[in-house]
């Protein structure tokens, strides 16, 4: 039987190489990348979608899953003009950005239509996680910025391509 987070997944799957890559192996991957690189994340927090209209995915979402997931938050962050619907789902979050001015997720969905778009950790230390990556030659994206839930930085590692690596550290921790 199909799980709820897998349902997910294939109506918006990681795409180019990662399509055929189930979430708990995309996870896997991830913790494996973590380790050769010396990162040691608090927990795992999300996957991220990107989307063209949120109203739409919810109603999608609501026909997948024959109920109705309650989002907890909706934010627009207007330093990367995005809407941001986040909220439990299963013990863990799920995050739907729907893109409203041009940048890297606008680009994202032209290229790939609706897709898994980065998975995320929470960390300590951003700071020290952004710089040990980015010394080990793994590309930061924007460096460190505000983000819906704390500061963010996004990194595309070769093992996740084509999705994104979020990592996030709670400003009141």
């Amino acid at each position: 039987m199909q799980s709820n987070w897998e349902r997910v997944r294939s109506n918006w799957p990681p795409s180019g190489r990662a399509r055929n890559r189930g979430l708990d192996e995309i996870k896997e991957q991830t913790c494996e990348f973590f380790a050769e690189n010396d990162i040691h994340p608090l927990a795992f927090s999300h996957f991220g979608i990107a989307l063209w209209d949120t109203a739409d995915s919810l109603a999608t979402l609501r026909e997948l899953l024959g109920w109705e997931w309650q989002p907890t938050t909706r934010s627009f962050i207007e330093s990367s003009g995005v809407h941001v619907t986040r909220g439990d789902f299963e013990g863990a979050e799920l995050e739907l950005i729907q893109p409203e001015k041009p940048g890297f997720l606008l680009d994202a969905l032209r290229q790939h239509g609706e897709h898994l778009n980065h998975i995320s950790y929470e960390v300590a230390d951003i700071t020290d996680c952004h710089d040990t990556l980015t010394a080990n030659g793994i590309p930061s994206l924007f460096g460190i910025r505000q983000g819906s839930h704390g500061e963010v930085a996004f990194f595309a590692p070769k093992v996740l391509e084509p999705l994104y690596l979020e990592l996030w550290a709670d400003p009141d921790a």
